[in-house]
Order: C-alpha cells, then structure tokens, then sequence
C-alpha cells in the first residue's frame, strides 16, 4: 500500500471491526433455526445439549452452514473493497501463488500450529477456560470427517474472508503494517471466545497478518489456516484414538506411555 491512508476515526474503526461481531450474529442466527426447525419436526426438546445428545453433528452442521453464509457475505464486500483500493491505486493484489509458495506457507501454517499448540500446554490455561472444554466437546462430538472438513477447511476460509480480507484489510487502510498486524492479532484472539483458543489464536493471527502483508491476497491466508486447522484437528484425532487404547489397553505399555503423553490442544474455533 501507499502512504494514502484512509483517516483513522471512529467510524472507520467499526468498519473495521463490525464484520466480527455479524458473523457471530450469523452463526447465531444459524444455530436458533436449526435447533427450532429440528424441534418443530420432532427432534429433541428445544435445548441445544439435549440436542446434541440426540444429533450429535449438530454443531458442525451449523457451522458449515453459517460459514458457507459468511463466505457469500463477506467475500462480497471484500471484492468491492479490493476493487476500490485497485481504484484508488493503494493495493496490488497477488492473485498467483506457485507450489513451492504454496508448501512453504502450508509448512509454516503447521509449524506455528504446533509452536502455538505446545506453549499452550506448558500453561494452566486449559484449566482456566471451561468455555475452551465445551467448545472442544460439542466439535468433536459427530462425524470426524465433518469435523475435518469443516473446522480443517471450511471455517479457515470463512475467518480469513472475515479477519484478514476485511478486519486487517481495512486497518491496513488507516495504519502501518505492524500495527495492523498486532491489532488485527489481538482481534482474532478477541474473536475466538475463550482464554485457550484466544492466546493460541492472537499467535497465529500475527504469522497469518504477515502472510497478507507478504502475498497481499487472502488466498494465502486461507491456505496458511486450512494447514493449521487440518493439522491440529488430526493430531486430536490421533489423541483421541490413543485415549481410547488407554481406556481399553491391550497391555500395560499401553497404558504407561499414554501418561508421559501431552494431549493436543483442540485451537479451532468453534
């Protein structure tokens, strides 16, 4: 970007940051007729966990649906805004990205993935955030490939149209690049609800605002995420797999060397 900077105010910070709080709106939206549509046909009693305990993919429905509604919304207002910044001669959007740019920022997506995931659990966060253990429980509750492709595919690209396409974007607008990185970051942190999910989220939404800065296009982020998310979802697969060995071992070794095992941090939104 140029030194042409929209003025930093109040009302161009909201139109900064509001896209946040509608797509929760809109996965609340989502959630509310899906629990009512499912009470008016007979299922469950019009509360959500005992719902879950009868439609247990209920959660990752919900939110494929609301993220296939987001990506519709907001990638349309992130094309008017890279439309008016080709406008205005304040943006190059990189529209190509070659394999070898591909893996590299697919690599460095798993690597801060894991960075993130392994600082976490030298923490007592985990232990301080019960919102973190229900969100984590109700992903995890259906279908794993649902669960992979939505929060392994789907909800990347919805949060990168979201965080980096329009929260970032528009504060790269008014500021500098590292401010708008940080800002962007702590955003993203904000965003995701929890205290787990929020310092893990705050550390890969700096890696993820460099990659926008870099390659000035949310394709890269959204690839960047996707190898994060799709990382850590199958390494609790894996955690998950082994529990249940360690519920049922076959052998004592079995059950000793899952106690010298750190559990995954489950880092998705939800």
């Amino acid at each position: 970007m140029k030194k042409d900077r929209t003025k930093l105010s109040v009302y161009h910070l909201w139109r900064a940051i509001y896209p946040m709080p509608l797509y929760q709106l809109i996965q609340g939206l989502v959630l509310s007729a899906a629990v009512f549509f499912l009470f008016s046909m007979g299922i469950g009693d019009g509360s959500l966990t005992t719902l879950m305990k009868v439609f247990p993919d209920i959660t990752v429905v919900y939110l494929m649906i609301s993220g296939v509604l987001s990506i519709l919304l907001f990638g349309w207002i992130y094309h008017r805004d890279v439309q008016e910044r080709k406008n205005r001669a304040i943006w190059e959007e990189h529209t190509h990205l070659g394999a070898g740019t591909i893996l590299l920022i697919m690599l460095g997506g798993a690597g801060v993935a894991l960075a993130g995931n392994q600082l976490v659990n030298l923490t007592p966060l985990m232990e301080l955030s019960e919102n973190y253990v229900e969100t984590s429980e109700a992903l995890s509750a259906g279908n794993a490939w649902l669960e992979l492709f939505c929060v392994g595919v789907l909800m990347p690209v919805a949060e990168e149209v979201v965080m980096r396409g329009l929260v970032y974007g528009r504060l790269r607008d008014m500021m500098r690049p590292l401010p708008a990185i940080l800002w962007s970051a702590l955003f993203f942190g904000l965003f995701h609800g929890n205290l787990v999910q929020g310092v893990y989220a705050t550390a890969c939404g700096i890696y993820l605002g460099w990659i926008m800065e870099r390659f000035r296009t949310i394709k890269a982020t959204a690839v960047a995420h996707i190898a994060a998310n799709a990382f850590i979802t199958i390494l609790f697969f894996r955690y998950r797999i082994r529990r249940c060995n360690h519920i049922f071992p076959e052998n004592e070794g079995d059950e000793e060397d899952k106690e010298h095992e750190d559990s995954p941090v489950d880092n998705r939104n939800g």
